[in-house]
């Protein structure tokens, strides 16, 4: 098996060879990408040339991890929502903790989610997880097949090199249909995909996932959540039955507008409806949860193979706050250490918001890392610690253009019913001290 740095040096001459300098190619991946509707606000999904390459030791360790991952998240989730004084490091609203206490009807705490991982040789570390909500869900095999059925990738092929689809153990549609079993329905289960509706040029991701899901053999329908009604012990919408609700719009936005008295709400706390995921995957959605996971009173719950998977792959992270923690072997004071190390930290927002930036310390003066920290005081941010990674140089074609741009790689892998799903990546850059997007890629297996 040849080196990823060879492999990519050989991607990367055949672009500059036979034609594939030429913009033709190029335009027709991306027609195809429009056609497939991949886009957000008319904006391509991935405006890069190049898949992301990963190998077959990669995929086994990935493969690996997501199943120890798993079942290390099942047995914290359970811990926490019996001890409150932890859950309370969440920060959680009270409706939102109401709602944990619902049994979801099935035993994993998330059975379609992901996790954002690392790969640094054979090995990856954990960043961060989207338990309730991933992104990618939707459009990461579609992807994956563009790349493989354009004509540089199956010149590349011809060429010598191997390239397939990762193998995913499990699909999106197996993990809905395993958590309707084990809510204790019977056969295929009627789905809606809930999720906003999209109001820009553009569809919503919910109504690609629910043609995935139609594709993979489940009557699935897209359903806003001003749609759906619970009527006579059962949730609804347009007069029809709904057993399966996938679920894309976090429990803090729901009881936000509408408290505790939206009828997905009331069908859910009536265990009328089975939930994917469901409210308890919230937890995972805080990136303070990564600091639970290496928290005493957590560890002492976990057997010692089990902490050594965390050790091993878990970033160092915790919520900002005026407090002494630990770290490696000492105790520091958070806020002081983290003024002092900024070369290898950054500053995330604890949960998803889009107003809220992340801070690359290693991209900032010390005047500006230190103003970063108070205003992370303020609004709850974590603090990680870098993975030293070396940048990716990828092709991108933007405005009828071919550029080279040196990237950092994320892998967004799927937790599926405990089990590795497919993969998509996600590019992005440090730059004027934050760091920026530039786009998804699907992730590939070279051998």
């Amino acid at each position: 098996m040849p080196a990823l740095g060879d492999v990519v040096n050989r991607y990367h001459r055949l672009m500059e060879q036979n034609g594939f300098g030429e913009a033709a190619w190029a335009e027709a991946l991306q027609q195809k990408m429009r056609e497939q509707r991949l886009t957000d606000s008319g904006r391509l999904l991935s405006p890069v040339l190049r898949p992301v390459f990963v190998t077959q030791k990669q995929l086994e360790w990935l493969t690996r991890t997501a199943a120890q991952l798993s079942i290390i998240f099942d047995k914290v989730e359970a811990l926490l929502v019996s001890k409150p004084l932890l859950l309370n490091k969440l920060q959680m609203l009270p409706a939102e903790k109401s709602l944990l206490a619902v049994d979801p009807g099935y035993r994993h705490f998330s059975m379609a989610g992901s996790m954002d991982i690392s790969l640094a040789g054979t090995g990856c570390f954990l960043s961060g997880i989207d338990a309730s909500r991933p992104a990618a869900l939707a459009y990461s095999g579609g992807l994956a097949d563009l790349f493989l059925e354009s004509k540089i990738v199956k010149e590349f092929q011809r060429n010598g090199q191997k390239v397939a689809k990762v193998p995913g153990v499990r699909r999106i549609s197996h993990s809905v249909t395993a958590a309707w079993h084990q809510f204790g329905g019977k056969g295929k289960p009627l789905v809606a995909v809930v999720d906003w509706a999209h109001t820009n040029e553009g569809v919503a991701e919910g109504e690609l996932l629910a043609d995935v899901l139609t594709g993979q053999g489940l009557a699935a329908r897209f359903v806003p959540p001003e749609k759906l009604r619970f009527e006579n012990g059962g949730l609804r919408a347009g007069g029809q039955p709904i057993d399966v609700v996938v679920r894309r719009i976090l429990a803090r936005d729901l009881v936000t507008r509408w408290d505790l008295n939206h009828p997905l709400l009331e069908a859910y706390r009536a265990q009328a409806v089975c939930m994917v995921n469901s409210f308890r995957a919230e937890i995972g959605q805080r990136r303070a949860f990564l600091e639970l996971l290496t928290d005493d009173s957590v560890a002492a719950h976990l057997t010692a193979a089990e902490r050594k998977v965390l050790k091993q792959v878990v970033r160092w992270t915790r919520l900002v706050s005026a407090r002494k923690v630990r770290y490696e072997d000492q105790e520091v004071e958070l806020l002081e250490w983290t003024v002092k190390n900024r070369e290898r930290l950054m500053l995330l927002p604890d949960r998803p918001a889009p107003d809220l930036r992340t801070y690359a310390g290693s991209e900032m003066t010390g005047a500006a890392w230190e103003w970063a920290v108070k205003q992370a005081l303020r609004t709850p941010y974590v603090v990680q610690e870098c993975v030293p990674a070396a940048g990716e140089t990828f092709p991108f074609f933007q405005y009828g253009e071919f550029k080279l741009r040196q990237v950092e790689v994320t892998v967004q892998a799927q937790l599926l019913a405990g089990e590795l799903g497919e993969c998509t990546a996600i590019l992005f850059s440090k730059a004027a001290g934050g760091v920026t997007p530039l786009g998804i890629a699907p992730v590939l297996l070279v051998s």
